[in-house]
């Protein structure tokens, strides 16, 4: 499994077209969210092959953008509010997982067991991980929760098989989980706030996407099909599978959107509310507002197979745009609110 099972899985979000599309019912009094944005648009730039697979940042003007590089001195970019620049700091592998803090600590995990550490200086490696039986971990995801829980996710492989591995950091040092060894490769994750449960998105040859949660005693497979993806409106954690949307709330998935045979699809991103959220479509990057569906920024349709990743802040959102073919990857999409909107 020397080919991330991430990367392959990414394709999968383009399934079940089918019928009839519905509109989701919004029950609370949150104002919807604007549409006026002002775009740009930013190209990461190298003359070696470059593959940006992630992306976060502390605030619009502190941006971080990792993934697979021909040189192992353009793996980590870095905004700053004006320009995109590579690091240049070789950490000797392909970082993979990428959330924080602050500005002044930045954790990065990579497809050979390390995780690094950023002091708001340099990049200097924490340390490096292994599993007893295996000969190489993959961190495929970080994620820092609303209560400041940071969880790494991924799997652990050998020749013959690979199972699901689960870290979490307790401020000083970062904690394997024992859970059950289970065929699993672990590509991302969110924290239930009101029970500290994991909910992990999940994948295993053969089998499909799962979606399997942790409680800190047992693992429990709640989905097993088509690929999901887990992520957070708020507190609110959301599951899409193909082009349905769901609430997720202890250890149910509740359908809350269906839109089978529309042009929208694959994971939902976040938003600032459940009337402020960014989706997918076939044209590029969708809004929801809690009336409808909307098309915000229009992309090249040429192979373009979706956004790959996303950062929302209360003013300013950037997306990583994902291409079938890679002749476009490495573009970053800017939008910011116009002021005066609310």
């Amino acid at each position: 499994m020397k080919l991330f099972l991430a990367i392959s899985m990414f394709f999968l979000f383009l399934i079940n077209i089918g019928c009839n599309a519905t509109e989701p019912v919004i029950e609370d009094n949150t104002p919807a969210g604007s549409r006026d944005y002002e775009w740009t648009v930013d190209t990461l730039k190298t003359i070696e092959t470059l593959g940006i697979n992630r992306i976060w940042g502390y605030s619009p003007n502190d941006i971080w953008a990792v993934g697979s590089s021909s040189s192992v001195f353009t793996t980590i970019w870095h905004f700053d509010g004006t320009k995109w620049l590579s690091d240049s700091v070789s950490v000797g592998a392909t970082p993979w997982a990428i959330s924080g803090f602050s500005s002044n600590e930045v954790w990065l995990g990579t497809n050979i067991g390390q995780i690094w550490k950023y002091d708001g200086t340099s990049w200097k490696l924490f340390k490096s991980y292994s599993i007893p039986g295996y000969n190489n971990l993959v961190f495929q995801n970080f994620y820092k929760s609303n209560s400041n829980q940071l969880v790494a996710v991924g799997y652990a492989e050998n020749s013959n098989t690979y199972i699901g591995v689960i870290m979490i950091y307790d401020g000083k040092n970062w904690n394997l989980q024992k859970i059950p060894d289970t065929k699993v490769s672990f590509t991302n994750v969110r924290i239930e706030s009101s029970t500290n449960v994991l909910v992990l998105q999940g994948y295993t040859e053969g089998e499909g996407g799962k979606l399997i949660t942790w409680d800190g005693k047992n693992l429990t497979e709640i989905y097993n099909g088509d690929y999901p993806s887990v992520s957070n409106i708020g507190d609110q954690i959301i599951v899409t599978i193909g082009q349905k949307i769901f609430k997720y709330n202890d250890g149910k998935l509740m359908l809350w959107y269906d839109q089978t045979g529309s042009i929208y699809y694959g994971k939902v991103w976040g938003g600032r509310s459940l009337k402020d959220f960014f989706w997918n479509s076939t044209e590029g990057i969708v809004h929801f507002n809690g009336i409808d569906f909307k098309t915000l920024f229009a992309t090249n349709p040429e192979n373009f197979i979706g956004t790959a990743g996303a950062v929302i802040f209360e003013k300013d959102i950037f997306f990583l745009l994902g291409y079938l073919d890679y002749k476009e990857t490495n573009i970053i999409i800017h939008g910011k609110l116009i002021e005066g909107d609310d």
